[in-house]
């Protein structure tokens, strides 16, 4: 059984390009994407969330937003290197009682498989511009939240700028873990010492071993260097209105589907 993130990149990819609109109901473990797009997540307390979903997207306008591509596998939402990635590897596929105890069984997953990690050393390069060291996680995001959408990682990505946002976070110990998931819960990661932020069409991530990496939740091994490219404004979307425009678009609504 796939993740509905990975999903969620497979569709990105099947409708890339296509006049068809990708339209999600949040039904999913974590519904990271419906949480971007304003959409309320079916629980206990929102037990009629899907049909208020339908009838949003029913209304909503289409807009055009970009996918994230990596060495051929695609995603919508983001990729992770590092400790995120040795999670997903570690935990995924997980069974359906499983994943009805949401993220909260996920976190207490990921503290148990994070026991004895000791970091990346990754080279990293994006034109002009590189960096090298170890790092607990390294990301490239289409979106602001991450983890789940339990944590706002990149607060100025936009899904319809050309570029992805690259975050590499320092660190080579769980404990140096834990304060960096402290940092962004705070907000005060942006400009914390050891992390490094920066926007990119394109970069390339290169390692001495193969990279563990997840797209969009879907754990999987790749040979290195790792190459990230940006697909600019390929996939239809439903954006259901009221839509936060001004925090995950660049272009107002009706200027370009």
């Amino acid at each position: 059984m796939r993740a509905p993130g990975v999903l969620l990149g497979l569709w990105a990819l099947a409708l890339g390009g296509l006049m068809a609109a990708l339209g999600v109901l949040p039904s999913g473990t974590a519904n990271v994407w419906a949480k971007e797009i304003g959409l309320d997540r079916l629980d206990w307390v929102n037990i009629f969330a899907l049909e208020k979903a339908a009838e949003r997207l029913a209304q909503a306008e289409v807009r055009l937003v970009d996918i994230g591509m990596g060495n051929g596998h695609e995603f919508l939402l983001w990729s992770g290197m590092g400790l995120d990635a040795r999670i997903v590897n570690s935990i995924e596929p997980r069974l359906r009682w499983e994943k009805t105890l949401g993220t909260v069984h996920y976190a207490l997953l990921a503290l148990w498989n994070s026991i004895g990690w000791e970091g990346i050393d990754l080279r990293v390069t994006a034109g002009d511009r590189s960096w090298e060291g170890r790092y607990v996680v390294a990301v490239a995001s289409n979106i602001r939240m991450y983890a789940g959408g339990l944590m706002e990682l990149a607060p100025d990505a936009r899904f319809d700028d050309g570029q992805l946002d690259f975050w590499l976070i320092g660190g080579r110990s769980v404990m140096d873990a834990v304060l960096r998931v402290v940092q962004i819960l705070r907000g005060t990661h942006v400009d914390a010492p050891g992390v490094v932020h920066f926007q990119a069409s394109e970069a390339q991530f290169e390692s001495d071993a193969d990279l563990t990496v997840q797209f969009d939740g879907e754990p999987t091994v790749v040979s290195s260097p790792l190459c990230f490219e940006t697909r600019r404004k390929v996939l239809r979307v439903l954006m259901p209105a009221p839509e936060p425009s001004s925090h995950i678009l660049t272009l107002p609504s009706g200027r370009d589907a």
